[in-house]
């Protein structure tokens, strides 16, 4: 790799890094009224828990936003550039983990919407 392509993929890699940090931002500037909206509030019981606040859930969702805005930037960028199609067995890894972590997401949040005793 010679010292232009490192600047090249510098260049590509840094739009796409500001790109996702101004997103990351406008959601986390509006998390309370997102998490309000769609009743991810774990509000105190006394009981169970042991904070003295309503604390908003959606901090996986953030998590689970970036590694799929990850995932499908490689995987364009793996069509754009690579002449081989059969992708899933070239990223098997890649897939692996991304199927797993959404899994996992998806059942913290449901575990946070109703509550899985």
């Amino acid at each position: 790799m010679t010292l232009q392509d490192i600047i090249i993929n510098f260049e590509k890699n840094f739009i796409f890094i500001f790109f996702i940090t101004i997103i990351n931002f406008i959601i986390i500037k509006n998390i309370k009224g997102i998490s309000s909206y769609i009743n991810l509030v774990d509000r105190p019981d006394n009981i169970r828990k042991s904070h003295k606040k309503s604390t908003l859930l959606l901090g996986g969702v953030i998590i689970a936003f970036n590694i799929s805005l990850f995932t499908f930037s490689h995987v364009a960028s793996f069509l754009f550039y690579e002449s081989d199609s059969n992708i899933i067995s070239n990223n098997r890894d890649l897939f692996s983990f991304y199927v797993i972590a959404i899994i996992i997401f998806f059942i913290g949040l449901y575990d946070d919407k109703y509550e899985i005793a």
